[in-house]
């Protein structure tokens, strides 16, 4: 299984905006994810398609390994901006895996 794409969408909640999170599989399976970083949407937003130029045609399954590279591979290491989307690709990722294996997060992460 690969990542095919990442779609975002910016969701208006009043005093501040929800960004989703679809990671698309070639088996079509699709993981969301959501983060919010009040007055930085937009910023959080093109991080995340950033992140998802990695991500395309990657293995889902390998959540550790993914979270280790988007984090390293930061020109600046950390940070609410980076956080914030990398949070969001990894409950994506987790959502996928608890798809193809039939088993609830809670359950994958003991």
């Amino acid at each position: 299984m690969r990542i095919t794409k990442l779609k975002t969408r910016l969701i208006g909640l009043g005093f501040r905006n929800c960004i989703v999170v679809e990671l698309h599989t070639d088996e079509g399976v699709v993981g969301y994810g959501e983060t919010v970083l009040k007055r930085r949407s937009k910023t959080v937003e093109q991080n995340l398609h950033e992140l998802g130029r990695y991500l395309v045609g990657q293995d889902p399954l390998r959540i550790e390994d993914h979270h280790e590279k988007m984090v390293r591979d930061s020109f600046w290491v950390g940070g609410p901006l980076h956080g914030s989307a990398i949070s969001a690709v990894d409950v994506a990722l987790w959502d996928i895996k608890g798809k193809t294996l039939d088993a609830p997060i809670y359950q994958l992460l003991g």
